[in-house]
């Protein structure tokens, strides 16, 4: 069970999933990246009960919680666009993407699986059917950048090895499967992916 919230007095106490935080964030790079970070520690304590963690890079640059100059088994990813940041803290690994709905613009066709491909041109190129398939499209990119997010690859990867079907997700270059939750709002489309160890391989 995935909690979503918009502002840090909706996170859950005791949470029994992931929860992401989605908010507006302002301010330069560097004031954007301590309010992250101080709503992430704040995450960790009103959802999970922990205190006295920091937020630091493990060697393999992977972006953590620690104590006492330790990683402990909280994880966070985070992603902005726009001035709006998502937030999401979890007892196991997790990845966070988030694209705005506007302006439109054509798909990234290199970065698609086959399958992915497919689909989006099965959409007409009137005005709604364009504006269906840019938002399938940002449904399917937000699923691919959760994933990779979560692998700690980024763009390391080839995106088009990794194929987003519906809520679920597979990365065809290692065989790693992922359950995907989508938050779609007026202005956005944000996804949280997490690793899906009951999928057959």
């Amino acid at each position: 069970m995935v909690t979503w919230a918009d502002h840090i007095d909706e996170v859950s106490a005791a949470a029994e999933g992931p929860c992401v935080l989605l908010v507006p964030i302002g301010g330069s790079e560097l004031e954007q990246r301590a309010h992250r970070r101080a709503l992430a520690l704040n995450m960790a304590e009103i959802a999970f009960g922990r205190t006295g963690l920091t937020i630091g890079s493990t060697e393999e640059g992977a972006l953590r919680f620690f104590e006492n100059g330790n990683p402990v088994a909280l994880y966070l990813s985070h992603a902005t666009r726009g001035g709006f940041s998502a937030i999401a803290v979890a007892r196991e690994p997790v990845g966070v993407d988030l694209e705005l709905l506007q302006p439109t613009f054509e798909p990234a066709w290199n970065i698609l699986h086959p399958r992915e491909k497919a689909l989006l041109e099965n959409f007409g190129n009137n005005d709604s059917e364009k504006s269906a398939r840019h938002q399938a499209f940002l449904k399917i990119w937000t699923g691919k950048e959760a994933c990779l997010k979560l692998e700690g690859q980024g763009l390391l990867t080839d995106p088009s090895l990794l194929e987003v079907m519906g809520d679920t997700a597979r990365n065809h270059a290692n065989g790693a499967n992922f359950r995907l939750h989508y938050l779609e709002t007026g202005q956005l489309i944000a996804c949280l992916a997490v690793r899906d160890e009951s999928a057959h391989r």
